[in-house]
């Protein structure tokens, strides 16, 4: 299920049933609360945005995570 709501208007427990959230075009305010939320429930998290030329990627992949080289 995906939503392209505002996540102001949904409460915590919506994002509780997903298995991974992706933001973007949110503000530092709501990347921070759904990170929070992420953490909580053991949910993937991944935010990005754009500015013209710059623009960042941020992923909380929580404590349960291996690298391959």
């Amino acid at each position: 299920m995906a939503s392209s709501a505002n996540p102001d208007e949904k409460k915590d427990q919506f994002f509780a049933e997903f298995t991974v959230i992706c933001a973007t075009g949110c503000t530092k305010t709501q990347i921070g609360r759904l990170d929070r939320i992420a953490r909580e429930h053991g949910i993937k998290f991944f935010a990005s945005s754009a500015f013209g030329f710059t623009s960042f990627i941020f992923s909380d992949l929580g404590k349960v995570h291996s690298f391959t080289r």
